[in-house]
């Protein structure tokens, strides 16, 4: 039986934040984002999707909701 990860609104903001800092560093350091004007929301949340579906793979754990 697999685990599931429920997140409260507070912390579902500071991940959102997290995310969207992470993906303007990497807008702002990688070259080839930021000659094709890939927004930093659109690489954060790809980032987020595929930690969870690495944790989902490897970990059994889903997301809720």
């Amino acid at each position: 039986m697999s685990s599931t990860v429920a997140l409260a609104a507070l912390p579902s903001l500071l991940a959102a934040c997290i995310a969207l800092l992470i993906g303007s560093v990497l807008t702002d350091r990688v070259s080839l984002l930021a000659r094709f004007s890939i927004p930093a929301p659109i690489v954060g949340g790809l980032l987020v999707a595929m930690a969870m579906l690495m944790l989902q793979l490897t970990a059994g754990l889903r997301r809720t909701g």
